[in-house]
């Protein structure tokens, strides 16, 4: 993802989105030459709940955007064509 476009994501996310107060954000650029992730990505760490989990997913699909959830985090990034 290209940084406006990062910046649209958060704006979505956090109109959107329910009970994110208190998570971390992270944008990060890929650095590494063999990445699958096409430009930056962004890493929300925190507690989620099934509503907000589900909130996040339905906005990577609708972008066409990748997404990997773990217990306490989330990435979304645009997946780059290898």
């Amino acid at each position: 993802m290209k940084l406006n476009e990062v910046i649209d994501l958060l704006k979505e996310i956090t109109e959107k989105c329910p009970r994110l107060d208190g998570n971390d954000f992270l944008i990060a650029p890929s650095k590494l030459p063999h990445s699958s992730v096409d430009g930056y990505q962004v890493h929300i760490t925190g507690k989620f709940e099934d509503e907000t989990r589900t909130c996040l997913n339905s906005i990577a699909i609708k972008r066409k955007l990748a997404i990997r959830m773990e217990t306490d985090s989330v990435m979304i990034y645009n997946k780059k064509n290898l």
